[in-house]
């Protein structure tokens, strides 16, 4: 994994497309990796992966592709960055709000907003050294320095905090502190998994066993308390119990939750339709959930028990403009062009404003 600030960091602005063994990867900002089979023409046509489907992927390879993501209602465009790479090169949503990523010489050196913001992104010997907001005004508001082996060692930002991280020789974080004193230790096994994280003020003491035979991991809080969890081939979950010893099966299926049974016995059921979207939930007792989704995927009618309906409808942009509960109140929204809510009516008629 490496995102633009060092190996082993993943963020937003480093998700990437990249082929291989006939087969295209797309990497999103959290670092997942999905696998796409590569058309035979080159053309990709709303091509999904079942195990996050709400992504749908257009466009060809000589051109860019597209990635929609269904829950955020937003689109990501990947341009070809040399052979068998596509690097993010904007992102955009419905009402025409627009990032573009400027790269110079393969490194990103420049961010423009639809709205006039524009950052400059400052790089030494392929290392991110600072990031400044340049228009409206000059600002700095990251500043980053390395250890003697490319690893990120100190950030200093204007919105959040300034904080250091300390590395083994392989690149795995050992110890963070910040400016406000917090301190933490973090230990691993020679596979490179966490196995203790202690913190000078006592908020984290925890430790972890792995147990690859039996598929099991425990977890050992700062009180004693001990959770066992065994999970599947795929590192799923499927059963667990808590210091209490309470118990809790899991069922799968291509990383879909089937079911869900606590120590009582009592179990929840999920139906899901061809879009990996939630149809239905059965609950303990035998009443259920069902919810109905518009093309865009997006939530348009959730019935509950005692036929009690909800209602969601939504304009051409994607933003929800009504909603209407069980008893037939209705609430209604409007919003910039831009997409900001500006308005919300209550039922009754009352009206909030809200400052664009």
């Amino acid at each position: 994994m490496l995102g633009f600030l060092a190996p082993k960091w993943t963020d937003e602005w480093s998700a990437s497309l990249t082929s291989q063994d006939n087969r295209l990867h797309f990497t999103d900002s959290e670092g997942v990796v999905l696998y796409y089979r590569l058309p035979q023409d080159g053309i990709f046509r709303g091509a999904v992966n079942s195990r996050q489907a709400h992504y749908r992927l257009t466009g060809n390879l000589r051109d860019g592709v597209s990635v929609f993501d269904r829950r955020s209602q937003q689109t990501q465009l990947f341009s070809p960055a040399g052979k068998g790479v596509w690097l993010l090169s904007a992102v955009f949503d419905n009402y025409g709000n627009r990032i573009n990523f400027i790269r110079t010489n393969g490194l990103l050196t420049e961010v423009r907003h639809s709205d006039g913001y524009t950052l400059t992104l400052a790089w030494q010997q392929s290392q991110l050294m600072s990031i400044d907001l340049v228009t409206p005004q000059r600002q700095r508001l990251v500043s980053c320095h390395y250890d003697s082996n490319d690893f990120l060692a100190e950030c200093d930002t204007f919105q959040f905090s300034h904080l250091w991280h300390e590395y083994t020789s392989e690149g795995f974080m050992t110890r963070w502190r910040d400016t406000d004193k917090t301190c933490v230790d973090i230990r691993y096994d020679p596979q490179g998994r966490a196995v203790s994280t202690l913190s000078t003020e006592g908020y984290f003491d925890d430790r972890f066993i792995y147990n690859d035979d039996e598929k099991c991991t425990t977890y050992l809080d700062a009180e004693g308390g001990e959770t066992r969890y065994w999970y599947n081939e795929d590192g799923l979950v499927t059963r667990s119990t808590d210091p209490l010893g309470r118990e809790e099966i899991t069922v799968w299926n291509n990383a879909r939750l089937q079911s869900r049974t606590d120590a009582l016995g009592r179990t929840t059921a999920y139906r899901y339709n061809r879009e990996g979207e939630i149809i239905q939930v059965t609950l303990p007792g035998g009443y259920s959930l069902y919810y109905d989704y518009n093309e865009n995927g997006q939530l348009a009618r959730l019935t509950t028990p005692g036929d009690q309906v909800w209602q969601w409808d939504y304009d051409d942009k994607g933003s929800m403009v009504c909603l209407i509960d069980p008893q037939g109140r209705k609430q209604q929204f409007s919003y910039s062009e831009q997409g900001d809510l500006l308005a919300r009516v209550l039922p009754g008629g009352s009206h909030l404003a809200l400052a664009p």
